[in-house]
């Protein structure tokens, strides 16, 4: 095997996990409360978002529509992210 080792599959799943662990501790997320649910939305999937009165819709791998105002928006993202708004 020119110098590979075989991995055991214990160990293989245990890096996985903690290299798993780490990443999700990195990844900045909009927590969204849906129907008395928490939902974790990453921002990196965030595509835009758009308002309607007091209820911004998130659009993503799917959409998610929740009042808030855009300003309380903007300040979950503290890191300078911008969410884009499409003109109406």
């Amino acid at each position: 095997m020119d110098g590979w080792k075989p991995v055991k599959k214990e160990k293989l799943f245990e890096v996985l996990d903690r290299a798993a662990e780490k990443l999700s501790k990195n990844e900045k997320v909009i927590d969204i409360e849906l129907a008395g649910e928490l939902v974790r939305v990453p921002v990196y999937r965030i595509r835009y978002a758009d308002m309607l009165e007091n209820y911004v819709t998130i659009h993503a791998a799917q959409d998610y529509t929740f009042k808030m105002m855009l300003g309380d928006l903007q300040n979950e993202l503290d890191d300078g992210t911008e969410i884009l708004l499409p003109q109406v």
